[in-house]
């Protein structure tokens, strides 16, 4: 009796084994290709969830980098915004999502526009953006231990820090009406 109830749990259908044998080949190619991604730098084929854990495997060189968002208000004032408020999920070791992008002109510009939205939805007539400059800081990290990003302030005061500018955006009207 008991070998038949055994023969009935291993019977399966062909098509069930088929099936199966898709999912785990999606799932292994997958696993692949988000693996593959990082090394190629070619970060938009990473899936989810797999693009999450790869930092782990970094191949981090010894420069750290930041970025810095600067804006121009309605009177010409110039001020420094602060992410934080937007941003204050890590998704790294000690970072934010905004320094996790790509320093390619659509995502920095895409980080303008959504700061521009932000910061112009929250301020009063008059205290509203016009433009932002966008800014990476970079430093070479020290090598008496892991330094992180936390370490900008120290860097700034030794004067190791170099700004590059990637560019200057100009918010919407749309955003100004707000």
């Amino acid at each position: 009796m008991q070998t038949e109830e055994v023969e009935n749990i291993r019977d399966c259908s062909w098509d069930h084994r088929r099936r199966c044998k898709i999912i785990l080949v999606a799932y292994l190619v997958s696993i692949l290709v988000s693996g593959l991604a990082l090394p190629l730098k070619h970060y938009n084929w990473a899936i989810w969830p797999w693009k999450n854990t790869w930092f782990i495997f970094s191949f981090a060189s010894n420069v750290l980098t930041k970025i810095e968002v600067y804006g121009q208000l309605e009177y010409g004032k110039e001020i420094q915004i602060d992410m934080k408020k937007w941003f204050a999920a890590p998704v790294g070791f000690e970072t934010a999502r905004y320094n996790e992008i790509p320093y390619q002109y659509f995502y920095i510009k895409k980080l303008a526009d959504y700061v521009c939205q932000q910061y112009n939805e929250e301020a009063v007539a008059g205290q509203r953006l016009n433009r932002v400059s966008v800014w990476i800081a970079v430093w070479n990290q020290w090598s008496n231990g892991r330094k992180t990003r936390v370490a900008l302030p120290e860097a700034q005061k030794k004067g190791v820090v170099e700004y590059q500018k990637m560019g200057i955006y100009e918010c919407s009207i749309g955003n100004n009406i707000l």
